[in-house]
C-alpha cells in the first residue's frame, strides 16, 4: 500500500488516497474498496476521501475469434490496445469513449456509448462478463446467465465488483477510413435535431457553440460519413496522456470565439476528405489541448432529452441561458435509440453534452438547469458529472434508483465496493 495524490480531470477533486496494486484479485482484504481503472475519467467518480483504491495489476489478455467475431479481453486492459489489436486484423469495436486510455472494465462499469449510440451502446455488444466480488467469488454474467447481475454491472459504476474479463462483439472492417460525404452548417437546434434523427451515417462529428443574447444563438457544423473503400492502412493509435495542466484562457470570450472559429474551419476543411478510424473514433485523443485551455474547474454535463420534449427543452434552455449567461465552452449532440436498465445512461432521445466552466455565475444557473431537466424528463449521465448529488439521482432515476440500491446492498454484505457518488449518504449504512 502507498499514499498517492489523485486528481480528477475536471479539477473538482484532489486528495491523497490509499493505493493498492493487486496482482491476485483474491488478495483483496480491505472492507471498503473502489476500483481505479486508469484514473482517466473526466469526473471524480472513483475517488473519495478515505478511499481504498484498488488497481488490478493482473495479466492482460486479448483473444479474437474471427469466425464468431468475438474478442475476449481482460478488464484491466486499455481501450487503445484492443483497438490496435483489432485494427491490425481488420476489425473494430464501436463503443469506446472518445479518449482511448481507459480500461474496458471502466467502459462497461460506466456504460460508454461511443460516437454512434443510435446504433447501440456498449451494453448491446457485450456477450459475457467475468466478475469477481469477495462476497460471492467469481461469476460469469450474460443476458441469459445471472442476467440481473449482468445488468447491474453494466453501468453499475464498479459497485458490483471487479470486472476480470469480458467478451465483446466486434465487426469486420473493409476500410480504415471514413469518407466525409456531408458537411452542414446549422444555426437552429430543430434543424440539427431533425438532421441527426434521420441520419444513418456511422460518423456524425458536431461542435456546438452558444451565442449570448442572439435570436439564433447557436452555431454548429456537422461532418458526416461512412466507411469508404480505399487502401487499407493499419496505423497504430498513438495515445497522448492527459496531464492536469490548465492555462484557463477559455474563460475569456475572445479565446472561446477563437476556438469556435478554429474548430468550425477544421470541420469545414474535412469536406470530401478521408478520416482515419483512429481520429474518427477517438477525437479527444488528438484534441487534448482543448482540456489544457480550460480553467482549473469545469464539468461535462450530458443528458438524454426525450424525443417529444426536444423542441420545448431548447426554447426553455435558451431563456435560461440568456438569463444567467453561464460560461459554456463547447457542446455536442448525439441520437440515442435504446433502453437503460437501472442507472445505465441510455434511452430514446437527443443526447446533449455541454462543457460548463465552474465560476461565480455557475451554481445559481445549475440549480435552475436541473429543474429544467426534471420538467422535460431528461436523463443525466451520472458517470461524467462530479457535482451531481444523491438527491439528484433519486429525482431523475426514481424507482430505478431504489431498485438499484436494493440490489447492490444485497450483493455487498461484507466487502463494500463504493465510489464518491454513492458514499455521500453513508450508502451501505
Amino acid at each position: 500500500m502507498e499514499n498517492k495524490i489523485f486528481k480528477s480531470i475536471d479539477g473538482l477533486f484532489e486528495e491523497s488516497l490509499k493505493y493498492y496494486k493487486i496482482k491476485n484479485i483474491r488478495d483483496i482484504s480491505q472492507k471498503r474498496i473502489s476500483i481505479i481503472g486508469k484514473g482517466n475519467s473526466i469526473s471524480s467518480l472513483p475517488f473519495k476521501k478515505g478511499s481504498n483504491l484498488i488497481d488490478l495489476a493482473i495479466n492482460k489478455k486479448i483473444k479474437l475469434n474471427e469466425k464468431k467475431k468475438i474478442i475476449e479481453v481482460s478488464g484491466n486492459i486499455e481501450a487503445f490496445k484492443i483497438h490496435n489489436y483489432l485494427l491490425e486484423r481488420k476489425f473494430f469495436f464501436p463503443s469506446f469513449p472518445s479518449y482511448p486510455m481507459v480500461t474496458v472494465g471502466a467502459c462497461i462499469a460506466n456504460c460508454t456509448h461511443g460516437i454512434s449510440p443510435k446504433f447501440g451502446v456498449i451494453k448491446d455488444y457485450i456477450q459475457e462478463i467475468v466478475l469477481y466480488n469477495p462476497n460471492f467469488g467469481t461469476k460469469i454474467l450474460s443476458k441469459n446467465r445471472n442476467a440481473k447481475l449482468f445488468n447491474l454491472t453494466i453501468g453499475g459504476m464498479g459497485l458490483t465488483g471487479a470486472i476480470i474479463s469480458a467478451k465483446l462483439k466486434v465487426f469486420k472492417l473493409k476500410s480504415s477510413y471514413i469518407g466525409i460525404s456531408d458537411n452542414k452548417k446549422f444555426d437552429n437546434f430543430d434543424k440539427i435535431y431533425k438532421f441527426l434523427k434521420k441520419s444513418n451515417f456511422i460518423y456524425n462529428q458536431n461542435n456546438l457553440f452558444l451565442k449570448f443574447g442572439e435570436k439564433r444563438f447557436i452555431i454548429s457544423r456537422i461532418s458526416s460519413g461512412n466507411f469508404k473503400k480505399s487502401d487499407y492502412n493499419f496505423k497504430s493509435l498513438d495515445v497522448k496522456n492527459i496531464i492536469n495542466f490548465r492555462l484557463g484562457i477559455l474563460k475569456f470570450s475572445f479565446f472561446r470565439r477563437l476556438l469556435e472559429k478554429l474548430l468550425l474551419i477544421k470541420e469545414y476543411a474535412n469536406n470530401q476528405k478521408l478520416i482515419h478510424i483512429n481520429d474518427a473514433f477517438f477525437p479527444s485523443n488528438s484534441r487534448l489541448i482543448y482540456f489544457y485551455l480550460m480553467p482549473k474547474k469545469f464539468m461535462e454535463n450530458q443528458v438524454i432529452i426525450p424525443h417529444k420534449n426536444v423542441k420545448f427543452f431548447f426554447k426553455s434552455f435558451q431563456k435560461l441561458y440568456n438569463k444567467y449567461s453561464p460560461t459554456i465552452t463547447l457542446g455536442h449532440l448525439k441520437i440515442f435509440d435504446g433502453k437503460g436498465d437501472y442507472l445505465q445512461f441510455n434511452g430514446k432521445g437527443l443526447g446533449l453534452t455541454l462543457h460548463f466552466i465552474i465560476n461565480k455565475n455557475f451554481h445559481e444557473f445549475y440549480g435552475e438547469f436541473l429543474k429544467l431537466n426534471q420538467i422535460y424528463n431528461c436523463k443525466p449521465n451520472l458517470y461524467k458529472n462530479s457535482i451531481i448529488q444523491m438527491k439528484d439521482i433519486k429525482m431523475f432515476y426514481g424507482k430505478k434508483y431504489m431498485k438499484f440500491c436494493k440490489e447492490i446492498k444485497k450483493i455487498n454484505k461484507k466487502f463494500y465496493f463504493e465510489n464518491r457518488l454513492f458514499n455521500q449518504d453513508n450508502f451501505y449504512e
